[in-house]
């Protein structure tokens, strides 16, 4: 009689296992179906967007060959995505006359406000899309919306393409007043993004002839304390990039105005040395005996764009206690002509290895590139 329960127990934990297990399977099959028809979903969207993209290159092109062929506005999510794609690309490899016909066509087809509704959706993706692709089709009539969305929006990803976007329309004070209001946070992004967005702005402002309103702009920041030295050295450096010219006095000023800061020293030296002339060479002399060894392998390393009379200097310097001075030393006597060859052929034989020994390397060097 003992047996009896324990054979009841059994068969209720087998019908349990079976009901278990069959439950599993329902599970794994019921995921397998999903997988099949999503795949076929992804496919089918896929096929879907492609086509709307070779449509759109082709009505765009027509429309370029034959202004008054008319474009029917898109209607459909695929169709927008579709055409911003196609118009972004063509944007960033067509200038001139055509570049200005492709953004009529973009406001035209209505794709700039149907993504500025898009950049209030409460999804982060949609909104980062959204400003991402609005920002590419630099359109000027939208510096007020990206200024906005600096104001309001909290993601700093986001906050980071609106910053981009207005870099590529900036035309004026209020356009670079908030774009340094998010660049000079301490933890936001990096100096190398700061000076690509400079870039940016200074390319802006030279489209639309206001190069001389840049300068004017940048001479108000040397002297606004509300921004950080960090961030003037970031615009120094991209004014040295973009070799505006019309920028030289004021770097020079910036210069004079920050000589106990070695970085923003080194900054201007670079910038000028990329735009050369002899009001650059005052300040390469003037630096060769610098204390901070930064600054001297900067000075020397654009030394070879002054005359001859820096060679002793030069010579000097490749005795420096710091390699990086030296070797940029005899670098800029091996562009200086036969005369700062000559120079590192006597260096050859000086009594410090080490310098010995740059000036061969260097020697060699020119030699095979000659």
């Amino acid at each position: 009689m003992t047996g009896i329960p324990f054979i009841g127990e059994a068969y209720v934990l087998k019908i349990f296992l079976i009901a278990v297990i069959l439950f599993m399977s329902s599970i794994v099959i019921l995921l397998f179906f999903t997988l099949i028809i999503h795949k076929l979903y992804v496919e089918f969207r896929e096929n879907r967007a492609s086509r709307c993209k070779k449509i759109s290159i082709s009505e765009i092109t027509r429309r370029l060959g034959e202004p008054e062929y008319p474009i029917q506005k898109p209607a459909k999510r695929v169709e927008f995505e579709a055409y911003a794609d196609v118009l972004i690309d063509m944007l960033a490899s067509i200038s001139g006359d055509m570049e200005v016909l492709l953004r009529d066509i973009v406001r035209e087809l209505g794709v700039a406000p149907y993504y500025q509704r898009l950049a209030g959706s409460r999804f982060w993706i949609r909104r980062f899309k959204a400003v991402e692709k609005l920002g590419f089709m630099r359109l000027p009539e939208l510096r007020q919306f990206f200024r906005e969305i600096l104001r309001t929006e909290k993601d700093e990803g986001i906050i980071a393409r609106a910053v981009l976007a207005l870099s590529f329309i900036a035309g004026d004070e209020d356009d670079i007043r908030d774009i340094n209001r998010i660049l000079k946070a301490p933890t936001f992004m990096s100096a190398k993004f700061n000076e690509y967005i400079f870039t940016n702005v200074i390319r802006s402002f030279r489209l639309q002839g206001l190069e001389d309103r840049f300068v004017d702009i940048m001479d108000s920041l040397r002297q606004d304390a509300t921004i950080p030295v960090i961030l003037k050295r970031d615009i120094v450096e991209a004014c040295g990039s973009e070799c505006l010219y019309q920028a030289k006095p004021v770097i020079l000023q910036y210069y004079e105005s920050f000589t106990d800061l070695p970085e923003l020293k080194i900054t201007c030296i670079r910038a000028l040395g990329r735009m050369g002339g002899e009001d650059v060479c005052v300040i390469i002399r003037s630096c060769f005996k610098d204390k901070d060894w930064r600054v001297r392998a900067v000075d020397v390393k654009h030394a070879y764009l002054c005359a001859d009379d820096v060679i002793d200097d030069l010579r000097d310097a490749l005795h420096d206690e710091n390699y990086h001075v030296r070797i940029n030393a005899a670098q800029s006597l091996s562009k200086l002509g036969e005369k700062g060859l000559e120079t590192l052929r006597a260096e050859m034989n000086s009594t410090d290895r080490f310098t010995s020994d740059v000036a061969r390397y260097v020697l060699r060097e020119a030699e095979i590139h000659a």
